[in-house]
């Protein structure tokens, strides 16, 4: 037996990479003798790849030597594909007013008629896709959004007609399934990082001592729109913060992705980065754990912070950031836009005053998520 692990997998973004360990795990444990493959389209053959060479590597290192990396070039045909990785379907990217048109008859369509079409397109111009598989299932995704000319906007929609069961992220993500017209089994499953036996191992968790408690971590990234602004207050922020005698150390969670982020703080403050052809995974959040309070405006920088026993407050830049907020009720905060440094100080403040209960709050809140990711890979098992 064939199995395809697809993903956003071997970009160097940590919260994906803990997606494809944990999926790796739950494939590997059901099949022990099957045959993994892991789909991962960062390298040389990827136009404007810019990393050492094999860097996609590290991918043995969070799943087993035995997997075998394969990207858009190869042609395979599998039993079995396993889409995951957070936010796949999704697109900023504007095209013309022809494909803002297009893309509107095809949202009408839907991904069943759509899908359909397409394999009768390559049917009859011998267009064989690259990857041919008997059944597909999509766990944990993100969908949107899409702007109304994206350019990706069709292919994501064939894909989602092509997939059997969808366990999606969140209820946006089901509203666009519905919108979409999608006919399989869909249904919410919660993050599967929170199964963090699969990935939680060798890790030892820092706490500070009550008199301690100065260390604030920031997790932000290269936004598409209105960066600067929102990195200048952060920055005023971090600043007070120093001056004040606490310790601020800047995370990026995506080296790749995040190349203005980490130009504009990492010569004024501490800032590391996730890099995990260098730094192995237990001693990054190793780092992580240190810190007293994370602001993150990193879905996966909130949850893992929370898993690691750290309160934090979402940056509310985005749709996955509000729903992510939900998913802690009683021991986070959502700031939404504008963000400014009073909201930043007035968080901190809430947090740090009330610390010991917060604390309580979010061991709560991992626990209730933790129960429904426990509920989740049961109905997902029964799905393999």
């Amino acid at each position: 037996m064939q199995i395809l692990l697809k993903g956003y997998y071997g970009f160097g973004n940590l919260g994906d990479d803990i997606l494809l360990a944990v999926t790796w795990k739950i494939v590997s444990e059901k099949y022990k003798e099957a045959s993994i493959l892991v789909y991962s389209n960062f390298n040389e053959n990827l136009v404007g790849f810019d990393q050492v060479s094999a860097y996609n590597h590290y991918i043995y290192k969070l799943t087993s030597p035995n997997v075998k990396i394969i990207d858009w070039t190869n042609y395979h045909e599998v039993d079995l594909v396993i889409d995951g990785g957070g936010g796949v379907y999704f697109d900023y990217s504007n095209g013309s007013m022809l494909r803002a048109i297009t893309n509107q008859v095809a949202r009408w369509m839907g991904v069943k008629s759509l899908n359909k079409i397409d394999k009768w397109l390559r049917t009859v111009t011998r267009k064989r896709r690259h990857i041919q598989f008997k059944k597909r299932i999509g766990v944990g995704l993100g969908i949107g959004p899409y702007v109304p000319a994206a350019k990706l906007f069709y292919q994501h929609l064939v894909e989602i007609g092509s997939t059997d069961v969808m366990l999606v992220r969140d209820r946006t993500s089901l509203k666009y399934l519905n919108e979409f017209k999608f006919t399989g089994d869909a249904s919410i499953c919660s993050d599967l990082a929170f199964c963090s036996d699969y990935w939680m191992t060798d890790i030892k968790l820092h706490k500070n001592a009550a008199q301690e408690r100065n260390r604030v971590g920031i997790i932000l990234l290269d936004w598409h729109e209105g960066m600067k602004d929102r990195f200048e207050v952060f920055r005023e922020f971090a600043n007070n913060l120093k001056r004040e005698g606490k310790q601020v150390t800047f995370f990026s969670f995506d080296e790749n992705h995040d190349k203005a982020y980490k130009n504009f703080f990492q010569n004024q403050f501490n800032f590391e980065a996730w890099k995990p052809n260098e730094v192995p995974l237990n001693h990054f959040l190793n780092s992580l754990s240190t810190q007293d309070i994370i602001f993150s405006a990193r879905a996966h920088g909130v949850i893992l912070s929370a898993l690691l026993g750290v309160p934090a407050i979402c940056i509310g830049t985005s749709k996955k950031l509000e729903e992510v907020s939900k998913m802690f009720p009683t021991s986070t905060a959502l700031l939404t836009e504008p963000i400014t440094v009073d909201a930043l100080q007035t968080q901190l403040k809430r947090v740090t005053d009330h610390y010991d209960e917060v604390l309580g709050n979010l061991v709560r809140d991992v626990n209730a998520n933790r129960q429904l990711a426990a509920e989740s890979l049961i109905r997902l098992c029964q799905y393999l």
